[in-house]
């Protein structure tokens, strides 16, 4: 059996041949993420199947596994999959993305206080909305980039589910914010929000009420990333969260090359590093982190001079830490990673623990 790589505009098919049948393939879509405030290459796996006549054969298998050989060969950082339980750990994935549910009535959500004006969206407002996600979400990690010249508008809503519509919300004709929704006859739930500044949290609430009032809903649901500020404003009008961090499942990641993710990272982390106020705990400027796992060991400078931080670790808790994902308190001491006690304020400090998130709209 040979391996077919055929290119389409997203990205990459790959194919397992039999003869000149496709009896197994795999989706690599070619996106950047972000992971706080750079923009990493990533190949988002989907569309994972093999024809019912060669499963339990090790196709699939063997397709991933060449997948992730072939991602490094091309300069992918890092690879991301929305999976079925209990499957993908098996490949290097590890949970990297939290799902978060909030709620707020209905009738509360529609006495917040209105500024702007209100309208459907429409095919020309892509370009502004594509601005105002990529300024909102600039260090928000997990983040799928859109370029305003390409990106034709929303795709999904809160759910997987393409029924999908959208409102704007302007000043004197500019667009400063906007909200996506499902269309379902039984709730009224936002996939996603935008926003140029607090000023415009008012009006967004106000608008989403009066739609759920008028759809005959009494809350409003939010498929939103866990710490996003405008979940934060709805806090006075009674809001409910629920977050869930999916046990090998859902949003999984996984490491594709260390030693360039870790250089990519480097200005993230000695910014970190400088807030954190660690390099000036002695008279060096800075240190060097050393990183051991099963993709090798991989050495990043971060400023001048100083000592090694050396942690030894697998990638897929890298990729968690990474990810923002996993606390490096919970996670070095519930594994068998290594590290030196002295070391563990340092990693605090590169890796803190966050919320990352994929709206729906880029899933894949």
């Amino acid at each position: 059996m040979e391996i077919r790589r055929t290119p389409f505009e997203a990205g990459t098919k790959l194919e397992l041949m039999e003869g000149d049948k496709a009896i197994s393939r795999v989706l690599v879509f070619d996106l950047r993420m972000n992971i706080g405030g750079v923009w990493a290459r990533c190949g988002g796996i989907g569309g994972v199947e093999t024809s019912r006549d060669h499963r339990m054969h090790g196709c699939g298998r063997r397709l991933l596994e060449e997948s992730i050989i072939w991602m490094r060969q091309e300069g992918y950082h890092l690879s991301a999959l929305f999976g079925i339980p209990n499957f993908y750990y098996r490949f290097g994935y590890a949970p990297g993305l939290v799902e978060s549910e909030a709620t707020v009535v209905t009738r509360q959500a529609e006495t917040a206080p209105r500024r702007y004006a209100v309208r459907e969206f429409a095919p020309e407002d892509a370009p502004a909305v594509a601005d105002l996600y990529m300024q909102q979400n600039a260090r928000r990690t997990g983040m799928i980039a859109r370029n305003r010249e390409t990106w034709q508008g929303i795709r999904r809503g809160a759910s997987w589910v393409e029924r999908v519509a959208a409102f704007v919300v302007t000043d004197e004709e500019q667009v400063v914010g906007y909200a996506s929704y499902n269309i379902d006859p039984w709730r009224y739930a936002i996939g996603e929000v935008g926003y140029r500044d607090w000023s415009v949290f008012g009006t967004l609430l106000a608008e989403m009420g009066r739609r759920a009032v008028e759809a005959r809903v009494e809350r409003v649901s939010l498929a939103l990333p866990g710490d996003e500020p405008f979940l934060a404003y709805c806090r006075r009008y009674g809001l409910e969260q629920k977050l869930t961090y999916p046990y090998y499942a859902n949003g999984m990641v996984r490491v594709v090359d260390q030693a360039a993710l870790l250089e990519l990272l480097k200005p993230v982390l000695e910014e970190r590093l400088t807030a954190a106020g660690i390099a000036r705990q002695s008279s060096a400027v800075g240190g060097t982190l050393v990183v051991e796992t099963e993709l090798g060991t991989d050495r990043v400078a971060l400023g001048q001079g100083g000592p090694e931080w050396r942690v030894r670790l697998s990638q897929a808790l890298l990729g968690q830490l990474v990810m923002g994902y996993r606390g490096v308190e919970d996670a070095l001491f519930e594994t068998d990673a290594q590290v030196d006690e002295q070391v563990v304020p340092v990693l605090q400090a590169l890796f803190p623990r966050g919320y990352p998130y994929i709206y729906c709209s880029d899933r894949f």
